[in-house]
């Protein structure tokens, strides 16, 4: 995070003139609504931000160049039109687009494995298809994607008999993103990051599009996490290790994804082969799983021998979720988060200076119970400004958060959610939070659940344009098809930069 950024967009909010946008009361309702419409204050906000941010030698030109980001034509959707080379009852079509008033046939659409067409009834579902696809999508921007899954709801509403909404609402909206960026010319990732920015999410990744461009990506390549130690006292207590993409100065390369799970894998593995080698620990195993030591600080010293034995030449780091809620002791008001060590919170917080000191553990999740969790991240930040400290609201997010929050927001991503409703979550939020707290995401949780429902196509992809994500926690280790599946889109965008056709 660049520091002097909440700092010059409060300036630049204390500097707005008295007859500017700002003062929109003074506007002729057409001019504001106008305004409003094109999101103009928005749009040249966020540019204005980005040059000042990067100062370069010639602002002018870099704000026209920020600002072209959202003067091209974008297309419209108008309908469907089946696929005379296919079965007609594979419900297959071509989504046809609007460009600068020329019809295209952009990209093909199947729908055959969402629906259950009976012998006989093609022609049926064929127009009601191409029927609802007209009323509900025509005319849409292509790029107003993070709101297609609301549309969505019109055909599942129009469809007869019983329907899986979810499995219709992913496949829908995994197709027509594809739509999207082929009718922009776009790869999926750039597509994504141009609907970010769209409706005014500031907090988008850089562009990823040509061997330059890897350079800047350095740091930004996802690192994954994962729990090696379960609580005890505090059932949810999690001891978790986040390991880096590559080690340091090496070259991006694929199987990137693949190679960091097996290693997080293997850690837990090594940790639970170190507890059962020493009679005195053997019992801190459970069905396979590893509990805490009797001390926070020899079981994230355990946590990190565990994964340098399999991933040395990585940086790795450490991650506690506390969840110290769990840990309060109502009749003595003190914290027990280890046993038999109650603590005030005073004495909690010198306790998690003590066990940040040598700087491995990075980010410190629910250090405090709700009523604590101002003063407590207040005095932490006071001796360890560096440890990330974030709060989890779980589903629910904090409608409003002062200025100067001393803590970031821990993000739920609910992989089984349809692609759109990820990210207008993201976007919703990561704007206040950067600007009034620590982040939105820096951290956030796949939660995956125990249903076996594919998640969307483009995840990786989605996780990648947000720009505050840095860590990617997993409570349980991914399946395999689904990691190779994640690490196969990371693979596919390496591919396009590095060897472009």
């Amino acid at each position: 995070r660049i520091s002097e950024s909440k700092h010059i967009k409060r300036v630049m909010a204390a500097a707005t003139s008295p007859s500017g946008i700002r003062n929109d009361v003074l506007l002729p309702d057409a001019v504001r609504q106008y305004i409003i419409e094109h999101k103009l204050e928005k749009v040249v906000t966020s540019a204005l931000n980005r040059v000042i941010l990067q100062m370069p030698e010639d602002p002018y030109a870099r704000l026209a160049e920020e600002l072209s980001k959202s003067s091209f034509s974008v297309p419209r959707f108008m309908h469907l039109r089946p696929d005379a080379s296919k079965p007609r009852k594979q419900l297959n079509f071509h989504v046809v687009v609007s460009s600068r008033g020329v019809n295209i046939r952009i990209h093909k659409l199947t729908l055959g494995d969402v629906f259950h067409v009976e012998d006989g009834s093609e022609e049926r579902w064929i127009s009601f298809l191409q029927d609802f696809f007209e009323k509900s999508f025509s005319d849409i921007y292509v790029d107003e994607y993070l709101s297609l899954d609301e549309h969505c709801r019109e055909l599942i509403a129009a469809t007869p008999g019983e329907v899986d909404e979810l499995k219709i609402t992913m496949s829908l909206t995994n197709q027509l993103l594809m739509a999207g960026a082929a009718a922009t010319n776009n790869d999926v990732l750039s597509f994504i990051q141009h609907c970010l920015n769209k409706v005014g999410c500031e907090q988008v990744s850089m562009p990823l599009r040509n061997l330059y461009d890897l350079g800047t990506w350095r740091d930004r390549w996802p690192r994954f996490a994962a729990p090696l130690f379960h609580g005890a006292g505090a059932a949810s207590l999690r001891c978790a290790v986040a390991l880096q993409a590559l080690p340091p100065e090496a070259e991006p390369r694929r199987g990137m994804i693949q190679a960091q799970m097996q290693a997080l894998h293997a850690a837990k593995a090594e940790a639970v082969k170190a507890l059962q080698a020493d009679k005195t620990t053997a019992s801190l195993v459970v069905d396979g799983v590893a509990h805490v030591l009797p001390t926070l600080l020899q079981t994230f010293q355990a946590c990190q021998k565990a994964i340098d034995a399999v991933a040395e030449e990585r940086p790795s780091s450490g991650i506690l979720f506390a969840n110290a809620e769990e840990a309060w002791k109502e009749e003595e008001s003190v914290y027990e988060l280890e046993a038999g060590k109650p603590r005030s919170l005073q004495e909690l917080v010198e306790f998690y200076v003590e066990l940040t000191e040598d700087g491995w553990i990075s980010t410190l999740i629910n250090p405090f119970r709700d009523e604590d969790f101002q003063t407590g991240c207040e005095l932490l930040k006071a001796s360890r400004p560096q440890v990330l400290i974030l709060r989890d609201y779980g589903d629910e997010i904090a409608p409003e958060i002062d200025e100067d929050t001393p803590f970031g927001c821990l993000w739920h991503v609910r992989p089984t959610s349809p692609l759109p409703q990820i990210l207008r979550r993201y976007s919703e939020h990561a704007n206040s939070w950067h600007d009034l707290a620590d982040g939105f995401g820096r951290c956030c949780s796949l939660d995956l659940g125990d249903t076996g429902r594919a998640v969307p196509e483009a995840l990786m992809e989605a996780l990648m344009a947000c720009a505050e994500v840095q860590t990617i926690y997993v409570p349980q280790l991914l399946p395999e098809e689904l990691t190779a599946h994640l690490s196969q889109r990371l693979d596919e965008v390496l591919q396009r930069v590095q060897a472009p056709a």
